[in-house]
């Protein structure tokens, strides 16, 4: 039986990131290159950055002004993150970065692909003490909502099929159906869970 559990930490999609494979998607890590990323809040405010990335010596400039939001108090950032490199298995090299940040008094120097903004600055989500918002869900809840999109795609695959056996064998996609079926089939065990506890 899973229990529920609930982290306070803060939940690394309320903050602002940077994504290594987003910005080798924009070109980024080819050899000297500046740009700015903008972020839009949910209110519609606009934040952005101005970043130079170097992949001969292997860094990235950050340079944006941070406001505290308890005070209000505006901080320009100027700083360096270095980046490090890994084989990719069928060639080319993957970016990463190194966390830059300090936690209780030791350097961090993580190997991540993404960066977090906490307190005005970029790091890893260990130094923010960040947890993913899936971890605040449930295990039944969880359990219950892959039942559901199993039960959708099982309907949607069963109008798909026109064919259940061929040669005596059920066909690929009826041996998927069962295995779709199986998985919807424990909803109405979760369904009946839920309805006693209510």
């Amino acid at each position: 039986m899973g229990r529920y559990y609930y982290d306070n930490k803060t939940e690394t999609e309320d903050l602002r990131s940077l994504d290594a494979a987003w910005l080798r998607s924009q070109g980024y890590f080819k050899g000297f290159k500046g740009g700015s990323v903008t972020w839009t809040s949910s209110y519609g405010s606009k934040n952005s950055i101005s970043l130079t990335i170097n992949t001969d010596d292997l860094y990235t400039w950050f340079s944006y002004t941070s406001t505290d939001r308890s005070t209000g108090e505006k901080t320009d950032r100027d700083y360096k993150v270095q980046l490090t490199t890994t084989p990719c298995q069928f060639g080319g090299t993957r970016y990463w970065f190194t966390c830059p940040l300090y936690r209780q008094g030791k350097y961090c120097g993580r190997r991540v692909r993404i960066l977090y903004m906490g307190q005005g600055l970029f790091g890893c989500r260990h130094c923010h003490n960040l947890t993913y918002s899936s971890r605040n869900v449930s295990q039944r809840f969880r359990a219950f909502s892959q039942a559901l999109l199993a039960e959708r795609g099982a309907m949607d695959l069963q109008q798909q099929l026109k064919r259940t056996h061929y040669r005596g064998k059920p066909t690929l996609k009826r041996r998927r159906l069962s295995k779709l079926w199986y998985k919807a089939r424990n909803s109405d065990k979760l369904w009946q869970y839920l309805e006693k506890r209510l």
